[in-house]
Order: C-alpha cells, then structure tokens, then sequence
C-alpha cells in the first residue's frame, strides 16, 4: 500500500535521472534521510523544479512505499539562493549539505539536526558571516544532536576548567591529566577559539579549528568532513 505524507526537508543532493527526472536525497525532521524522484523537472517549466534543487527547504509532499518515494508536491519555505553569489560561501553551504548526509539516518527523525542545517545555511546566505567560521559551529552543533557534546570549557573527567585542552576520542575534551593515554593536544589558538564559542574573526585559526573537527569527526563517527580553503 502506498503512502501519502509531508515532511520539512532539506534538499541535500540532487542528481540527474532518466531523460527528465531528478534523484533527490532529502533530510527530512520527521523521517531522517529520504531518496525521492522528481518528475520532469529538467522541463524548462517544470512545476516541481524548485523541490529538486540543492539548499531548497520546504514541505515535501512525497508518495510511495518501501523506500521509493515521488516528491507531488513541495512548499518552498526558504530557498538560500545567495549562497551561490560567493565561492567560499557557496563550498561551506555544500560542505553542510554533505554533512547532514552523513550525519544522518534513513527513518530516524532528526528535527535538532535540520534547525542546525537551516540556521546555518541562513548564517552563510543572509548574515554574511565568515563562511568558515559557520560550518565550524555548525559541526559542533550537529555533533551535540548525535550525542557528541564536547565541552570545552571544563574536563570531562575531573571537571576542572580548562586552561587548555586535550581530545580523547574515549573521554571527549579533558586537561593534561585525564583521559587516555592516546589523547593529544589541541592547538592551543585552535582551542581558545573553540573555548570562546567559535567566533574568531582569524580566518588561518578557523581553518586550523576546521581540521582539527575533521579529525574528531573522523574519530568520533568515522566519517570525514569537509575541509575548507
């Protein structure tokens, strides 16, 4: 029996199908990760273009069963068009994309997730912030919605405050003298700006915080992320 259900999704990956059709990986708040088609939405006046369109966010109207799902309908909610005015604006608006693809799953809601991935994406689009430094926050923040939450303002172990910082993919972020034996320290100006919350307006320190959450990334879920030039 086929289902008939709307959902507040992200249209994360697009990618052509048949002659006029497009494939559309969607994450969605209420059914996570969603594999749809398009129907000829490669017509120049298609209706359901729109809904086949990278960073495109709205109410997707979806029919099907099984995991195979035809997108009828779809309320565009907000678009992020001006992500594509900016080259390291529009790399940092697909590097989320990736990411809440891997950091998703296939029936497992993920409405945290996707307020993280929509704010961010209007971070980069309508507040101009430094695109760098968004996707940064935006790793840390789609780390807590899995679970992850790394403090880095006290050890995880003893609770001390920190001074500076160490990470143990066991323990999370933890002083000199807790954690693992394999721990290793986190740059110190790496560090003091994820300490201060993220916003530093160095572009060479949060290109650095940038590869040090690929490596936590990678230890943590085993999956890699974007590194930004």
């Amino acid at each position: 029996m086929t289902t008939d259900k709307t959902i507040t999704a992200l249209c994360c990956k697009s990618i052509d199908y048949k002659e006029n059709d497009k494939l559309v990986t969607l994450v969605s708040a209420e059914n996570g990760k969603i594999v749809a088609t398009c129907k000829s939405v490669k017509k120049i006046n298609a209706k359901l273009k729109v809904a086949s369109m990278p960073f495109n966010f709205g109410e997707y109207t979806i029919v099907g069963k099984e995991g195979k799902y035809i997108v009828t309908d779809c309320k565009q909610i907000e678009s992020f068009s001006e992500i594509s005015y900016d080259i390291k604006t529009y790399y940092a608006g697909f590097a989320i994309l990736k990411s809440m693809l891997d950091f998703s799953l296939e029936n497992t809601p993920c409405p945290r997730l996707v307020s993280v991935g929509v704010r961010a994406l209007k971070a980069l689009a309508i507040d101009k912030i430094y695109p760098t430094r968004v996707y940064n926050k935006f790793v840390l923040y789609a780390l807590d919605c899995l679970g992850y939450t790394l403090d880095f303002k006290t050890c995880s172990v003893c609770g001390k405050e920190l001074k500076d910082g160490y990470f143990s993919k066991d323990d999370g972020i933890v002083c000199g003298e807790c954690g693992s034996v394999f721990k290793s320290k986190i740059p110190h100006e790496v560090f003091q700006n994820l300490f201060n919350g993220g916003t530093s307006d160095d572009e060479r320190i949060q290109r650095n915080t940038n590869i040090f959450l690929n490596g936590v990334v990678s230890d943590m879920l085993g999956v890699k992320i974007s590194v930004l030039e």
